[in-house]
C-alpha cells in the first residue's frame, strides 16, 4: 500500500516488542527522500509502548515525489543512551491535484 501525495495520513510504526519507548526522553521520526528530510519529534508523535503514530499534513505529503521514502525512528533516554530502528521504506504514489486543498 502506498501513501498518496496530498493526503493527511496517520502512519503507524510498530517496533519490536522488546523496544518500549514509554521511558524514552525523546523520540524522533525522520522521513527522507533524496535531499528532502522531514523530522518529527516528541509532541508531534503519539508514542505508546512500542507503537509510534505520526500525522502528516497535505503540505508535508505533497513535498515527497513518487517513489520510495525512507523512515527511521530514533530515541534517547535520560541516561544518554540511544536507540534507532532499521530503515523502513514507504511507497509514495502520485496525485493529480498537486496543491493543498481547503
Amino acid at each position: 500500500m502506498a501513501i498518496k501525495q496530498g493526503v493527511t495520513p496517520t502512519i503507524t510504526f510498530t517496533l519490536p516488542q522488546e523496544i518500549d519507548l514509554t521511558e524514552a526522553e525523546n523520540v524522533y521520526l525522520v522521513l527522507k527522500q533524496g535531499n528532502l528530510e522531514l523530522a518529527k519529534s516528541n509532541e508531534e508523535l503519539t508514542v505508546q509502548d512500542n507503537i509510534v503514530n505520526v500525522y502528516l499534513t497535505q503540505a508535508e505529503t505533497l513535498q515527497f515525489e513518487v517513489g520510495r521514502v525512507e523512515a527511521e525512528i530514533d530515541w534517547t533516554y535520560a541516561d544518554g543512551s540511544r536507540g534507532e530502528t532499521d530503515t523502513a521504506y514507504i511507497d509514495w504514489a502520485r496525485t493529480l491535484m498537486r496543491k493543498v486543498l481547503k
